[in-house]
């Protein structure tokens, strides 16, 4: 901050700024040139893109049309090697001719997808790079004595062996991500054993689709995959490196929600790819290259939508259960996140930012959050992060800035350094989603769930009951979650289980809070939904509850009873009920519709006293009694 607590004036990332004002200036009319507000990094540079970022047209040529020596071409041109891929090289003509025979029809975007990596290292992706104590820094292939400086193993090894080994290693991936799934959950963290993969990240981050923006086609993940120059690598064992993808995080418009869609080859014509009016996938391409993307995840490609042929609707459900859960660790692990505010491929305009779609009230976008990301779809009258966040609603004149700041809470909240598991982070995230909008009820559900440090989240079944889908997170959630569910809500749950709030309760706001509370240990979540407390005593039979709030303690003394209620807790058979010398709670279908409070903690809290009667099934009935003093 400033002088006189004014924010010092910061800038757009000067790369970005550069891109914005250089596309302005000399960029040929793009894509988007018919729309109201021109967006300069979505049109192409004014000299084109360089041989490795081939063209729409280059990606549709037809393998067959050009046959096995007309390909080797054009992936020479495109990988701008100065020693040129040879037919002779081992494996080459093998690989070469597997695409171009097959009856598939590929088309080259298809191919050079799928084999640009087999020749490319990770440091230097389309120059060669010498490992060693000159690992990642690009050098000539030839010495001023004309001989070759190639890593020897470089061509010599068999190409169509090690395209056989990038495909074992989407196999073992697609196997760890199935053991990763257990009964109706998908633990988040797993460890790959394979040898093919086993210096492979073992976080489940990984998509299973991702847009190759250099091919202009969308790939299986395990074709983005590095293979390693050796001699530079620090883990040479399995010979593939992870590559980090950037993210696109939009809210999807009216228009792509009413079947506004087209037929493309980017996704292999999988499913039509919902996209707003006017807004074309080359367009978006064109601002994620000049971003610096390589590889980027967006929803409306690499995530089967609706649609798409009828086998194609039965693989939807199945790929989503799983899919849907995980996006938000897609969007935590990738390398930035790109941010279209007013929607996907559209132009940041002041104007909606209080409607039901805008990228600030959706629910799924919520997840999606993350320190530095970028903003896209900026005109040129915005050239500093400054001018960005002082653009003024149209509605109601307030700056973006003020309507950023929950999202940047929670961008801190979510930052390396620390989780969401406190009782005020949990009620500033609940706060958050009961404020958005979701096309699905679920969707909330799904999109807490993705926020919440556990190590398993269930799967994401269409249609399933909201306090059942509620249920399900909860069980999965560590007992210091759970705790503040129990102790810090002292409202009872208004759904089957009394000891935590009802989702419905907590999206309407009826919960009366103990912001500061101690309490002895974490709960267990059962799998019947019940919780269990450490140092707590079980009772079984009748028992009956009265408890009263005094202002003080000389009232009590007093008699004179703030509040009282007597209700009947469980009856034999129905329930169980814990009792701790230091806290009272019911497990199962039934709470204590208030707690005793901490003194040391909360001074200023009212006097609580909690009198249980409990009846023995022999007849015999004993009173405990507790109080916060």
């Amino acid at each position: 901050m400033g002088q006189g607590g004014k924010p010092h004036p910061v800038t757009l990332d000067q790369s970005i700024l550069m891109m914005i004002v250089t596309a302005a200036s000399k960029s040929i009319p793009g894509p988007l040139a018919h729309t109201r507000t021109r967006v300069p990094l979505q049109e192409p540079p004014w000299h084109g893109w360089p041989p490795h970022i081939i063209s729409a047209a280059d990606a549709s040529l037809r393998l067959k049309d050009l046959g096995v020596d007309g390909v080797l071409h054009r992936l020479n041109r495109a990988l701008g090697r100065r020693r040129e891929i040879r037919m002779s090289d081992p494996g080459v003509k093998k690989l070469l001719t597997s695409f171009v025979e097959s009856p598939e029809n590929y088309d080259f975007g298809y191919f050079y997808g799928r084999v640009r990596h087999l020749w490319l290292g990770i440091d230097q992706p389309w120059r060669f790079s010498t490992g060693g104590s000159h690992a990642g820094r690009s050098r000539s292939f030839y010495s001023s004595a004309g001989r070759t400086l190639f890593k020897k193993n470089e061509f010599m090894d068999d190409v169509s062996a090690r395209y056989t080994r990038l495909v074992d290693a989407g196999y073992a991936i697609s196997r760890a991500r199935d053991a990763s799934i257990s009964n109706d959950s998908i633990r988040k963290a797993r460890s790959i054993q394979e040898p093919v993969v086993r210096d492979l990240i073992d976080r489940h981050s990984w998509t299973r689709r991702l847009w190759d923006l250099r091919a202009h086609r969308v790939v299986p993940y395990h074709f983005s995959l590095h293979w390693k120059n050796s001699a530079a690598s620090r883990c040479p064992s399995s010979g593939f490196v992870a590559a980090r993808p950037y993210a696109v995080s939009h809210s999807w418009t009216a228009a792509m929600t009413e079947g506004s869609s087209i037929d493309t080859a980017v996704n292999g014509h999988g499913w039509p790819v919902p996209l707003p009016a006017g807004v074309t996938l080359e367009a978006v391409r064109n601002e994620l290259l000049h971003l610096g993307a390589e590889y980027a995840w967006l929803d409306v490609v690499c995530l089967r939508q609706l649609g798409g042929p009828a086998a194609g609707e039965a693989l939807r459900a199945k790929e989503w259960a799983v899919d849907i859960p995980t996006i938000g660790a897609i969007y935590q692990g990738a390398k930035r996140i790109v941010r279209y505010y007013n929607g996907l491929g559209l132009a940041f305009d002041r104007g909606g930012w209080r409607g039901e779609r805008h990228w600030l009230r959706r629910v799924w976008t919520i997840q999606e959050v993350r320190k530095g990301s970028i903003p896209a779809g900026l005109h040129t009258g915005i050239q500093f992060r400054e001018d960005l966040l002082e653009q003024r609603s149209e509605e109601d004149g307030q700056p973006l800035r003020h309507y950023l700041q929950p999202v940047r809470d929670l961008e801190r909240r979510l930052d390396i350094f620390t989780r969401l598991d406190e009782v005020h982070d949990l009620l500033r995230l609940i706060k958050e989603l009961r404020d958005r909008f979701s096309t699905k009820p679920l969707d909330k559900v799904a999109a807490f769930g993705a926020l919440l440090p556990i190590s398993s989240i269930p799967l994401y079944e269409e249609g399933v009951d909201l306090e059942r889908a509620w249920d399900r997170l909860l069980r999965r959630m560590p007992g210091k979650i759970a705790g503040q569910f129990l102790w810090h809500f002292r409202t009872p749950g208004t759904g089957e289980y009394k000891w935590r709030p009802s989702w419905k309760q907590l999206m309407s706001d009826d919960i009366d809070i103990v912001a500061h509370l101690w309490f002895p240990g974490h709960p267990q979540v059962l799998a019947n939904n019940y919780a269990r407390q450490s140092r707590c005593r079980l009772f079984l039979g009748d028992a009956q509850l009265t408890w009263g709030c005094f202002s003080s303690a000389e009232h009590a003394r007093e008699g004179k009873v703030k509040r009282a209620k007597t209700e009947q807790l469980y009856s034999s058979g129905t329930a169980s009920m814990a009792w701790s010398s230091t806290m009272s709670w019911c497990a199962g279908r039934f709470r204590f519709p208030q707690r005793r409070l901490d003194m040391r903690r909360s001074p200023s809290s009212m006097l609580t006293v909690l009198t249980v009667r409990y009846c023995e099934p022999s007849g015999t009935e004993e009173t405990y009694s507790s109080c916060n003093q």
